[in-house]
Order: structure tokens, then C-alpha cells, then sequence
């Protein structure tokens, strides 16, 4: 059965959330390229109004991109830099986090490849490469690679898992979508560094919410991911099916204790998949909550009409809520 995405809206209850937001995680940085500034590059930014660009972009001074599940109005775009007379490889830098108190550390980043309808054109000699230094060293430790699949020409991109210089691992694709990585070591100043090789037409990337997360000292609690999409059913068929995302803490207060999950007006939740309510709680002992699944679908029983940017909160053991 297929409709139009405007029938789809009158015959089925949409859960697009987008994004579905969980809060009490402990953000220590965040790049949303909302507004210029927070980074430095290693060339001016450029665009040539259609394919050819490293810029903070909106898409209206860039062609022939198409994304989905953009996380704001603005991100980093490149695409063939040196066609307009850059020397690769070049760089996005962000310097100075402070990360002082802080341990686990984490990379955050929303990434996306526009998919030019017939092929992906990433040859093996293209990469974005995300790299760390931790105190200054000069020394830089592999984060998060995106390579193509090994072929000489014309692969998608994927993520490059042991840094081997092949995509190995998830490919990217025109919907925005968010990957996380551990980054090893503690200290006191964080740098990122950012480098771009992407030499012809058809080869780019864009690159969104760029976050640090750590666990202080303080009661903190993370939730992965941070967005949910995709619920749906035809009208008298409800509910949804559920999806999942895992809830975590350290440092709670008192020691023992429970977490609590609360539902929106349109979406329950549940601890096992079957038994669905408005809230649920979540044990933890030694101020510790282990990765737990939480399982949220859309309710039934729902007009026909869309169901989006509701609100998931999770609070508990003495982590700051926001909802």
C-alpha cells in the first residue's frame, strides 16, 4: 500500500518525534553551527553556490544536497573542496574544551551523505576523519573515521571501525543520523580536529550537533540516542511499534533508589516491551543505574494527524531534569 505523504498524514497516526527528546545527561560541549563561531578552520570558508563548498550552511547558498532529519536550520557542509583551488587535506579544529572532573568521555556527532539518486561516488582515496588530543600533547588518537568500502571508485561512505582506511561499519546516508564514541584518557582541555579529503563531484558530507559528554562528579544520567522516529499506524490500528533506547547513570543520589521515565501525552512507555504505561521506574544501586532498555511506542486509540517534538523526560538520583 502507498501513499503520498500528505494522504500518509490523513490515514495514519504519525510519530515522527523529531526529535523525541531525553534529558539529564551531562553535555559538556556543544556545536550546533546555529550562529557562526566555536571552531576555526584551516581555509576560509567558501561555497560556489551549487557543488563545491566547505561551509556553514543553512542549503541555501549550496545545490543538489537533499537531507533528512536535519537537527536544526544550520550545518558544516563539504563537498569536492579543492574544485574551487583548495589544497587537501584541510581542517575544522575546536579547541579548548574544558573536560576538567570529568571521565567516560564521549563524541557526539549527527552526520549525512546526499545520495545522488543512481550511485554513491566515494572512491577509496576519500575520508573524514574526526581525531582527539587530550592536555596538548600534539599527539592526535583516532575518534571516528568515515572511508568507502575499499573500491577503487564509487562507493557510499561507512564508518571506518578499526581506522584501517575501509568503511567497514554503518554507512551514512541523507538522513541525518547520530554516532557515538568513546574517547580514552582524562584531562583538562579537550581538542577535535576535523580533516576533510573530498576531491570531486558527488563526494561530501555534512555534519551536525557536534557534543562531549562525560560523567562529573555530580549525579548524571545519559540517555542514548537523544531522538526517536518513525512511529506510525493506520487510524484503528494502534498502537505503534516500539522502539528502544537505553538509559544509564552515575553518581546518583542516595545510593539506592529509582529512576523514573514518564510518557507524553501521546507516547507510553514500558520495561519490557509488553507492558506499556505512562511511567515507569528504573532500579539502581550503588549510585550506579547500569544500560537499561526502555521500549516507548505511540498509544492507541489516536485521531489521524501528526504526533511530533514530545518529550520523554527521565529523572531521579539527583541529576538535573529538564522536560
Amino acid at each position: 500500500m502507498h501513499f503520498t505523504e500528505g494522504r500518509l498524514a490523513l490515514l495514519c497516526l504519525l510519530g515522527l518525534l523529531t526529535p523525541l527528546a531525553f534529558y539529564g545527561q551531562t553535555v559538556i560541549y556543544t556545536l550546533d553551527f546555529e550562529s557562526a563561531g566555536g571552531y576555526t578552520t584551516s581555509i576560509p570558508e567558501f561555497t560556489d553556490g551549487a557543488e563545491d563548498y566547505f561551509i556553514r550552511t543553512d542549503g541555501s547558498n549550496i545545490g543538489g544536497e537533499s537531507f533528512t532529519n536535519i537537527q536544526g536550520s544550520n550545518w558544516f557542509g563539504a563537498h569536492d573542496i579543492d574544485g574551487e583551488g583548495a589544497s587537501l587535506p584541510v581542517y575544522l579544529n575546536i579547541n579548548n574544551i574544558d573536560v576538567t572532573g570529568y571521565s567516560n568521555l564521549q563524541l557526539r556527532v549527527y552526520l549525512a551523505e546526499d545520495d545522488d539518486g543512481s550511485n554513491q561516488d566515494w572512491d577509496a582515496s576519500d575520508y573524514v576523519h574526526f581525531d582527539y588530543d587530550i592536555n596538548n600533547t600534539g599527539s592526535w588518537s583516532n575518534a571516528l573515521w568515515i572511508e568507502n568500502d575499499g573500491s577503487t571508485y564509487n562507493s557510499a561512505p561507512f564508518i571506518d571501525t578499526d581506522f584501517d582506511g575501509v568503511g567497514d561499519g554503518t554507512e551514512i546516508t541523507d538522513a541525518f543520523t547520530q554516532f557515538s564514541v568513546n574517547l580514552s584518557g582524562t584531562g583538562t582541555d579537550l581538542d577535535v580536529r576535523i580533516t576533510f579529503d573530498l576531491d570531486s563531484g558527488d563526494e561530501d558530507i555534512a555534519i551536525d550537533h557536534i557534543e562531549i559528554v562525560g560523567d562529573g562528579s555530580t549525579p548524571a544520567l545519559v540517555v542514548a540516542p537523544i531522538s526517536l522516529s518513525g512511529f506510525s499506524y493506520i487510524q484503528g490500528y494502534g498502537p505503534s511499534s516500539h522502539q528502544t533506547f537505553d538509559v544509564s547513570g552515575n553518581n546518583l543520589t542516595p545510593a539506592s533508589g529509582d529512576i523514573t521515565v514518564t510518557g507524553s501525552a501521546h507516547y507510553e512507555v514500558s520495561t519490557d516491551g509488553s507492558a506499556f504505561s505512562s511511567s515507569v521506574t528504573l532500579p539502581y544501586s550503588s549510585g550506579t543505574l547500569s544500560s537499561t532498555p526502555v521500549y516507548v511506542r505511540l498509544q492507541s486509540g489516536l485521531s489521524a494527524g501528526t504526533y511530533n517534538g514530545e518529550t520523554i523526560a527521565v529523572s531521579g538520583g539527583g541529576a538535573s531534569t529538564m522536560d
